[in-house]
């Protein structure tokens, strides 16, 4: 096993906790929704982001319009329309903001992504966790008894993804102390420079964050259902990283290409229709 890919597994195992009750159960169904939800991201994703942040906010305006009803014993109706509508005019208004958060979001995982496979990843090797735990039973973070089964703590650590993250991430820091600053650093100037872009060029952080999250959903999807299916593939896959890297990088230009034609179409149909008006 890779030391990103022991990374990778331990960050998917962590993830599960957060999704709906089942899915993991159903990683076929799941894997194709997802699979299906990249597709139309990567081809219509910036055609129809404004809609859907505007939509997101009416729906958000509805729930918390139901809430106020509820709580002041108002007719429901009135204040579903009015949340809707005033949620629905600020998503309208702020889009620009939304994008630029989306792109900076993008930018900082790019970043990130190349600092932890420079700083972090080759970590992996040296990290002992049997070894690392016993020492922190020794301080009284968990018992001795525990510590002397190294089987058990195996176990535990399969079993607990979020120890080993934050245990690993520890010893990282152990090692290399100015990791986390500079992790801070790279967050909090992506996030600046991420935004900026997004708010002055729309169009572009537009087609750029949704062909990569697009690509990424499509990639991480085939990824997953290989892992259940066909284990010797997925294995394959990960013991040719630049097989991976170049697929991305296909899939991702491709993309571009094609939502920058189909939005500069709808723009020259606007710019039209606003000349025969």
């Amino acid at each position: 096993m890779s030391d990103l890919q022991t990374i990778l597994e331990q960050l998917q195992l962590y993830g599960q906790q957060f999704l709906p009750a089942g899915m993991t159960s159903n990683v076929g169904i799941a894997a194709v929704v997802v699979f299906t939800a990249g597709c139309v991201t990567c081809v219509l994703g910036a055609k129809l982001a404004k809609v859907g942040i505007t939509g997101a906010f009416v729906v958000i305006g509805t729930i918390l319009g139901v809430y106020f009803a509820k709580l002041t014993g108002f007719a429901t109706a009135p204040c579903l329309l009015v949340g809707a509508a005033t949620m629905g005019v600020i998503g309208a208004l702020s889009q620009r903001i939304w994008v630029g958060a989306l792109f900076a979001l993008v930018l900082s995982g790019i970043v990130m992504s190349a600092f932890g496979m420079q700083r972090i990843v080759p970590h992996v090797q040296q990290y002992d966790p049997v070894t690392i735990i016993a020492q922190n039973a020794s301080e009284g973070v968990i018992q001795a008894s525990v510590a002397e089964d190294p089987e058990a703590i195996q176990a535990g650590l399969r079993e607990s993804a979020d120890y080993w993250l934050r245990d690993f991430w520890s010893f990282v820091i152990q090692k290399d102390a100015s990791v986390s600053n500079h992790v801070s650093a790279l967050l909090l100037a992506t996030a600046v420079i991420g935004a900026f872009i997004g708010v002055i060029a729309v169009r572009f952080a537009l087609i750029a964050s949704t062909s990569m999250v697009g690509t990424v959903m499509i990639l991480g999807s085939l990824a997953t259902f290989l892992q259940h299916a066909n284990p010797d593939y997925y294995i394959a896959g990960y013991n040719h990283p630049g097989l991976i890297g170049t697929a991305f990088g296909v899939l991702v230009a491709a993309s571009m290409i094609v939502q920058t034609i189909l939005t500069r179409e709808s723009s020259s149909s606007s710019a039209e229709a606003s000349e025969e008006d």
